[in-house]
């Protein structure tokens, strides 16, 4: 028999969308992160856990991020970075963030602290462990980096609220559309999610998102505006259905995993800004 959940926010994928479904579960939305593999993170090796983040004068994009993101974007952008970075600092998950060296292009690279796997307890198998382990379980150093320091973090954080929930191993197969706009998913096996306030996709959207009347962008992805709400060919946006990541067209040409991964969580961000008011 076919099941039916409500919560207020569905977030498709992890990775940066634990960064938005923190947003979310903070401010008393009951969300639930959507995870099609088996563990939480993004796909092997895009990113070190690092995110770049403009300067505050919107600075750095010409040399980081292309010259090809729309300006609406670029300033949406840098006005989010610095306050993702403070309310993450506000959690006793991330004390701190270090600046990391990287090309002089402007802007800033973070990294968040280390993490000690067994502060994971039973949540441990949850993460991907590191490209460079022999299996899950042995050749694995102790203390979690980057990418897998950065996501155990972001889910203790996310966990913590209460408001928040995580499945895994569930592929979502389409988008629920109601005259009032997206309100929730529906998976491989025949569950629906319901969502009372929308959607984040996070991760490329196998099924026809554009069936809810999206604009596939000319760079992959769906076309969003400045608070990563998706849009229809005429510009208009779909009510209740937004995307960053690999769901989003980006707009840009990066290449370095630390402007890709800024980019993805920044606009994760700004996405459940927009939807918390809605």
């Amino acid at each position: 028999m076919d099941t039916v959940d409500t919560v207020d926010v569905v977030v498709v994928g992890s990775g940066a969308g634990l960064v938005g479904a923190f947003a979310a579960a903070a401010r008393g939305l009951r969300t639930v992160v959507v995870e099609r593999s088996e563990q939480l993170g993004g796909p092997p090796g895009a990113s070190d856990g690092t995110l770049w983040l403009p300067g505050a004068d919107g600075s750095g994009f010409d040399g980081a991020a292309g010259e090809d993101v729309p300006v609406p974007l670029r300033d949406a952008w840098a006005r989010t970075a610095p306050q993702l970075i403070e309310e993450l600092q506000e959690t006793h998950w991330f004390p701190s963030f270090q600046d990391r060296a990287g090309p002089a292009s402007g802007g800033r690279t973070v990294a968040g602290p280390d993490l000690l796997w067994a502060a994971l307890g039973n949540l441990v198998a949850l993460i991907r462990p590191p490209l460079d382990s022999e299996g899950w379980g042995t050749g694995i150093a102790p203390v979690m980096r980057g990418e897998q320091a950065f996501v155990g973090r972001m889910l203790l954080a996310y966990l913590e609220t209460g408001w928040g929930a995580v499945r895994v191993d569930t592929a979502v197969e389409a988008l629920v559309v109601e005259p009032s706009g997206v309100r929730g998913v529906t998976t491989r096996g025949g569950a629906t999610i319901r969502a009372g306030r929308g959607v984040l996709l996070t991760e490329d959207p196998g099924f026809a998102a554009v069936g809810a009347g999206a604009d596939q962008g000319t760079k992959g992805g769906l076309r969003t505006d400045e608070r990563a709400r998706v849009l229809r060919p005429d510009g208009t946006v779909v009510p209740g259905l937004y995307a960053t990541g690999d769901a989003m067209a980006a707009g840009d040409d990066a290449e370095r995993p630390d402007v890709r991964f800024g980019r993805a969580a920044a606009f994760a961000h700004l996405a459940i800004l927009d939807l918390a008011r809605s």
